[in-house]
Order: structure tokens, then C-alpha cells, then sequence
């Protein structure tokens, strides 16, 4: 069987056995754009790897076409991955930072073309490093903080109450422009600006839904809820060629 329809294979057991079929006609659309190499010899964690991102993939396309609600612990126990995991191959196999920042003409456009990369080639799915790759991007990380997690046990958005052993693990990273150093020698000068977006990116991450966000998000918000850190060096481990998207203009 060819490493392409032994892909096909694992995603259409997984979403008809763990996920109710929901994803299945886009995953394997998409994942019928990915040409991987026949001459690979890949281990079932690759195949369940490359997979998950598929089908992670092809949740956020129908979050942001239908409004389908992205539930990414479930596809990450359907192939028994982890969440980081399953977010950073789909982001390899399909710069997911381009749907996430589609504008609403955009998100038109989407309902009516199929908005896929025309050609991506997985060189190795696991690691896809040859070389690092300095980025030119600040990155700021946030962690959260007990009032967080108290906001989000008012809103009930677990069915059993979260604790701070819960987020330990769930760190999230934002990349920003690094002309922005104006400000580095004073931070909160420097994030303000994304104070807004980075909250409200965390808020969607929980599944609060925006009518109970606080109005007014600012900087105030992020500094009670969040611990932050920002590194000016942003080293890329993977190989900057290890994926190839041929678009088109």
C-alpha cells in the first residue's frame, strides 16, 4: 500500500471510529493536496502524526467556513497525540496562521474555492529538519495565572473545575514583529498593543464564548491573568525547505 493511501486510510478510521465522521469529506480532500515521498518509510507514529494535522486542519477550515466547533483534545486522543503536537504538524502541512488571519472577504471567498496549498511535500513528517532557521519575530509567552483559571471555572467551561496543574503545560506562544524593540525596555509598552488579540485568543482557546468576555480587554486584563516572558531569538529547529507550498498567484 503506498504511504498516501495508507494516510487516507488511518484518517478515514479515525474519523468515522473517534470522531462521528464530522471531518472526513475535507480531511481527505486535503489530505489528497499533500505529496509525500512513496520512497519514506514511515512508522505508524508518522502516519498517526501527519494524520492528526490533516484532520486538525480541516477543523479549523470548517470552524471558520460553518462555525463548527473545534474540539482538539478530541482528534488529539482520537490519534493518540498530543494537542502541541497535533497543532504544529497541521500548522507545517498547511500555514493554518493564513485562515486564522483571513479577513471576512477572505472567509467569502473560502465557501466558494477550495482554499488549499496547490503543493506541499512532507520530507520527513516527524522532525522535517535539516538545518535551523533563525525567524524574525519576537515571541512572547504567556502563562496562565490562578485569576484565570477562576474566570474560567465561573464560566463553567469544564465540566469538573480546572486547577493551576491543569495549565502547566499550556504555555502559549505569540510571534511579533520584531521592528517593534522600541519598546523592549519597557514591555508592557511593547505588548499592549496585542494585549487585546492575545486575550481574546486565549478566551477562544477555553471555548468562552465572546458574549461573556469582559469589555474593554487591555492590558490590565493580560497582566492579571497571564505571567509573560519575551524572547528576542526565535530559532526555527526545523528545515526551511522541509515544506514547499506552490501557490499560485
Amino acid at each position: 500500500m503506498s504511504n498516501k493511501k495508507q494516510l487516507e486510510c488511518i484518517i478515514v478510521d479515525k474519523c468515522n471510529t473517534s470522531l462521528d465522521g464530522k471531518y472526513l469529506p475535507l480531511a481527505t480532500q486535503m489530505a489528497d493536496t499533500l505529496q509525500i515521498r512513496e520512497d519514506e518509510i514511515l512508522s505508524d507514529k508518522d502516519f498517526e502524526m501527519i494524520a492528526s494535522g490533516v484532520v486538525y486542519a480541516a477543523s479549523i477550515h470548517l470552524s471558520l467556513t460553518e462555525g463548527l466547533m473545534i474540539d482538539d483534545e478530541e482528534i488529539a486522543m482520537a490519534f493518540g497525540i498530543s494537542i502541541p503536537q497535533m497543532e504544529e504538524m497541521a500548522n507545517h502541512l498547511f500555514q493554518l496562521e493564513s485562515l486564522l488571519g483571513a479577513s471576512d472577504a477572505e472567509m467569502d471567498r473560502m465557501e466558494t474555492e477550495v482554499d488549499l496549498p496547490k503543493e506541499t511535500k512532507v520530507e520527513d513528517p516527524e522532525i522535517l529538519s535539516s538545518g535551523p532557521l533563525t525567524i524574525n519575530r519576537f515571541a512572547v509567552t504567556l502563562t496562565p495565572k490562578q485569576l484565570f483559571v477562576d474566570f474560567l471555572n465561573r464560566m463553567e467551561v469544564s465540566e469538573t473545575p480546572l486547577h493551576m496543574e491543569h495549565f502547566r503545560n499550556q504555555s502559549s506562544v505569540y510571534l511579533i514583529d520584531d521592528k517593534e524593540d522600541v519598546h523592549l525596555g519597557a514591555p508592557e509598552l511593547f505588548l499592549a498593543p496585542h494585549a487585546e488579540n492575545m486575550v481574546q485568543m486565549e478566551l477562544t482557546k477555553e471555548f468562552v464564548d465572546s458574549k461573556y468576555w469582559p469589555t474593554g480587554i487591555d492590558m490590565d486584563h493580560l497582566l492579571s491573568w497571564f505571567d509573560y516572558s519575551i524572547s528576542i531569538m526565535v530559532t526555527d529547529l526545523h528545515a526551511p525547505n522541509a515544506l514547499i507550498h506552490d501557490i499560485e498567484e
